[in-house]
């Protein structure tokens, strides 16, 4: 059995206000799949959903991320850091 292909491109869909005002709620989002994770980049992690986070801190194998709205965002601060691997895409645009 072949591995699925996976194409280096996706769309994702901001669905909540943690990135505002850097991306509102409803924005489509390309994100590109083969990169390597820096501090900086916003990025799409996969966890018991899609979340889109800016990376604050990278420390060996995990990854912290947080919302540009800390005051609607759930992320690092509340579940602590994500696997490197857990990270599947970082945004390169809006559409």
């Amino acid at each position: 059995m072949r591995a699925p292909i996976r194409w280096p491109i996706g769309l994702y869909r901001v669905a909540g206000d943690s990135m505002l005002p850097t991306y509102q709620p409803g924005d489509t989002l390309l994100g590109w799949r083969w990169f390597s994770p820096a501090p900086g980049q916003i990025v799409v992690v996969t966890r018991d959903r899609l979340l889109i986070k800016r990376i604050v801190k990278i420390s060996g194998p995990h990854i912290f991320i947080e919302g540009d709205n800390s005051a609607s965002s759930t992320d690092s601060r509340h579940f602590g850091p994500v696997a490197r691997r857990d990270v599947i895409a970082k945004i390169i645009g809006k559409l």
